[in-house]
C-alpha cells in the first residue's frame, strides 16, 4: 500500500532528559505560557504529563497556584486533566486548595471529576470546608447540584420519550386503516 503523498508526516521529537521535565514544572508553576511553548516546540506533548521531584506536573502547579491562562494553555494542549500531582491530588484538588475559584470553574467546566479524591480521601470540597474557604465551597456545592439537577432532567427528558413514543404506539394501533391508491 503506497503512502498518502498529502498526509503531513508526523514530527518525531528528540528524547527529554529529567532536568527538561523538571524545568517544564517549574515553568507551569511561574505560569511562563511562552517558554511553555517553546519547551512544547521542542519536545512534543510527551512532556505535558512530566512530574517534578516533588511528584506533580506543570497543571497541577499552574492550578494550585491560579495561573488561569496557564491552566487553559496546557489543558488545551493536551495535558492529563485528572493526573494527579504530589499526594494523588489532582488539579482540581489542588485549586481547591488554593482557594482558586475562576480555574476551579474552568477545570469543571473541562470535565474534572468532582468526586475524585486524593490519597488521604480528600475531595476538592471536603478540602475546602475544612479549610474555610466558603466561596470555593460554595461554588463546589453549587456545581454538584447542578450536575444533580441536569441528570435529573435528562432522567426525565428519556422518561418523556419513551412514553411520548408508547403514546404514538397505542395511537397508531387504534387510528383507522387509510388505504391508499385507485378506489375500487
Amino acid at each position: 500500500m503506497a503512502d498518502n503523498p498529502f498526509k503531513k508526516p508526523s514530527r518525531i521529537f528528540p528524547p527529554f532528559e529529567r532536568e527538561d521535565a523538571l524545568e517544564f514544572c517549574a515553568l507551569g508553576k511561574a505560569g511562563d505560557i511562552k517558554s511553555l511553548q517553546k519547551m512544547l516546540d521542542e519536545f512534543g506533548p510527551a512532556i505535558l504529563n512530566e512530574r517534578d521531584s516533588g511528584g506533580d506536573t506543570a497543571l497541577t502547579w499552574a492550578a494550585w497556584l491560579g495561573h488561569y491562562d496557564t491552566v487553559k494553555f496546557l489543558l488545551d494542549k493536551g495535558a492529563g486533566l485528572e493526573s494527579p500531582g504530589m499526594q494523588g491530588k489532582s488539579a482540581l484538588i489542588w485549586a481547591a486548595q488554593g482557594s482558586r475559584t475562576d480555574v476551579i470553574r474552568m477545570l469543571l467546566e473541562r470535565g474534572a471529576n468532582v468526586d475524585a479524591r486524593d490519597d488521604n480521601g480528600n475531595t476538592a470540597l471536603s478540602i475546602c470546608e475544612r479549610n474555610g474557604q466558603t466561596v470555593a465551597a460554595k461554588q463546589l456545592k453549587d456545581w454538584i447540584e447542578q450536575q444533580k439537577e441536569l441528570a435529573r432532567l435528562k432522567r426525565q427528558e428519556e422518561e418523556t420519550r419513551a412514553l411520548t413514543a408508547e403514546r404514538l404506539n397505542e395511537l397508531k394501533k387504534k387510528a383507522p386503516k387509510i388505504r391508499l391508491g385507485p378506489r375500487p
